[in-house]
């Protein structure tokens, strides 16, 4: 069964397109997984402006076929520009049809650069998905200057349209292989095109996306390790109010919290196989240590629970402070 058909109806007249909507749209949906996507790719014809465009091609295919519109995605070509009608659009308009009206489809392997991340005051991480910004109904995709300033478009290829188009259809990121074996794709265009060029696209796409991804799992696991540790440490007593250098650390088994300067336990934290998993995951193996380096005193500290998670969350030091995960 197909996961993505693409039809390709620019340039075709309104006569043209209804013809192929009675005659060889049904073959193909026919053929199509249940959760696969139809794309249909179509725009303004300016000898006819009444009878075509999207919504008309839309119209058509919902009437004849049952399938419902999801979105539809813009794809700016300037070179239409150099047309001489008296209303020329530059845009063409890929129309996403589903069976199931409540599909949702993955925009992690089509996402873009973040304009702002590096430029935004404080480097607040936390604002940016790790895997990109959403693309938006609008594809074309921004030069910027690394400061947050844009400083130009580059209009997409009809190649790489046509293979972001089937990167959508991925389920899950972790599914994809770099040769995407898991789908299996249709085009319908009258328009030349490399199906070499799509496929390049498509598996350094992935490539990129997946080693993104596996960067970002490893961060995942490590916050949620942290943030574990943070919860076992308030929870019971709380560490003796006093001047000392903490050093958390955790053998495998037992998670333990000791004086940097005497190596004396201050309190065991217990066994648990959920952080043991998230420690090892975090740090690449079973044996580490979080290290404090310089002293802190919980008595003149306002909120216990703020900082012990400041002890162990290295980006909430002051910037004088040094915090190492370091093997045993």
């Amino acid at each position: 069964m197909l996961d993505v058909t693409i039809f390709d109806f620019v340039n075709l007249n309104s006569s043209e397109i209804r013809q192929s909507v009675v005659k060889m749209l049904p073959v193909k949906f026919q053929k199509m997984n249940p959760k696969g996507l139809v794309w249909v790719a179509c725009d303004f014809d300016p000898r006819n402006l009444a009878d075509s465009g999207p919504y008309i091609v839309a119209e058509q295919i919902s009437q004849q076929l049952g399938w419902h519109l999801l979105n539809i995605v813009i794809r700016p070509d300037f070179a239409r520009s150099k047309r001489t009608f008296a209303f020329t659009d530059v845009c063409e308009y890929f129309l996403l049809f589903v069976r199931d009206s409540t599909h949702r489809f993955n925009k992690n392997l089509v996402r873009e650069k973040h304009i702002w991340q590096q430029a935004e005051w404080g480097k607040r991480e936390k604002n940016y998905f790790p895997l990109g910004k959403d693309p938006g109904n609008v594809w074309l995709p921004t030069l910027d200057d690394g400061k947050g300033t844009v400083i130009g478009h580059t209009p997409m290829t009809f190649e790489e349209t046509l293979a972001r188009c089937i990167l959508l259809a991925v389920p899950r990121l972790t599914e994809v292989t770099s040769e995407i074996t898991t789908l299996d794709a249709w085009i319908f265009t009258n328009r030349p095109v490399s199906v070499q060029t799509i496929i390049e696209k498509l598996e350094r796409c992935v490539r990129e996306k997946q080693k993104a991804f596996e960067n970002m799992r490893t961060n995942l696991a490590r916050g949620e390790a942290r943030n574990a540790l943070v919860s076992a440490l308030n929870r019971g007593n709380e560490l003796p109010i006093g001047e000392y250098a903490c050093l958390l650390q955790f053998d495998g088994t037992t998670f333990t919290c000791r004086r940097a300067s005497t190596g004396d336990a201050v309190r065991s934290l217990g066994t648990s196989s959920r952080l043991s998993a998230l420690w090892a995951a975090a740090n690449g193996g079973t044996g580490s240590e979080i290290r404090i380096s310089k002293a802190f005193n919980l008595a003149t500290a306002t909120n216990q629970a703020a900082k012990v998670r400041a002890a162990i969350e290295g980006a909430w030091f002051p910037r004088d402070w040094n915090v190492q995960v370091e093997a045993i």
